[in-house]
């Protein structure tokens, strides 16, 4: 029981064994530490070198013979204490810091997946690629006639701002395609093949941009994740090397 108590509170195995027997023996040589502990001599020395350190163990010196005894078993109350303030300190500059962690945790989980609904949603995403300020690569160039307004208003701040983009159409879109690339800082290629779908991928920075049209609720979904942005862009590299210009 005393042991575990005082082993609880910090000391060693061969502290306990040494404290104990210097309390129960007085003072005392290492010899006799030794022999009354069970604890290796060469242990000996390092356990009383920790406890002197701790304020448990003092020394005296007669006829050139060095002895050890225990500090009043009290110590062990300040030791305690001076923990607990420890303890209390550590708890405060946690308390300090914790507001600052909880806005990296929560500004990391919002931006890894977040949904945009309506217009307003499409918008916010292609105001996102201007911002971000970075080549696009989009898949699916397809846009609603009602939501045409929005793309040319995207086209002309993106071209303002000097952004690349690089843009993979429907077969079925190839007129439209054709009028694109004559814009400035813009790249067009056709798939072989006709096909429809109702959602375009914007692949930037380190982010990918999902827009789904629809002509009364388009929705807007963005990644910010660098794995999924890296296996786009390698999937969009590998379309645009086997698709022809507009």
């Amino acid at each position: 029981m005393k042991t575990k108590v005082l082993e609880d509170i910090g000391l060693a195995r061969n502290e306990v064994k040494v404290y104990l027997t210097l309390l129960r023996l007085g003072s005392v040589s290492v010899g006799k530490i030794t022999r009354e502990s069970g604890v290796h001599r060469r242990n000996v020395y390092d356990a009383l070198e920790r406890l002197s350190k701790k304020g448990l163990v003092g020394s005296i010196t007669r006829n050139r013979v060095k002895y050890f005894e225990a500090a009043s078993p009290h110590r062990l109350m300040d030791i305690v204490m001076s923990q607990r303030l420890m303890l209390n300190e550590q708890e405060k500059r946690l308390k300090s810091i914790l507001p600052d962690l909880d806005c990296v945790h929560i500004s990391r989980e919002k931006e890894d997946v977040s949904i945009f609904w309506g217009k307003a949603g499409i918008r916010t995403i292609l105001e996102d690629i201007i911002k971000t300020g970075e080549e696009n690569c989009v898949l699916g160039a397809y846009v609603p006639s009602k939501l045409l307004p929005v793309i040319e208003s995207y086209h002309r701040k993106r071209i303002r701002a000097r952004i690349p983009l690089k843009m993979i159409f429907n077969m079925a879109d190839r007129e439209r395609a054709k009028k694109l690339s004559g814009k400035s800082y813009t790249e067009v290629r056709c798939m072989p093949k006709a096909y429809q779908s109702p959602i375009t991928i914007n692949i930037y920075g380190d982010k990918v941009g999902l827009l789904v049209w629809s002509e009364e609720n388009p929705l807007g979904i963005l990644m910010k994740n660098n794995n999924i942005y890296v296996g786009f862009r390698e999937f969009f590299n590998m379309l645009w090397s086997v698709t022809k210009a507009a």
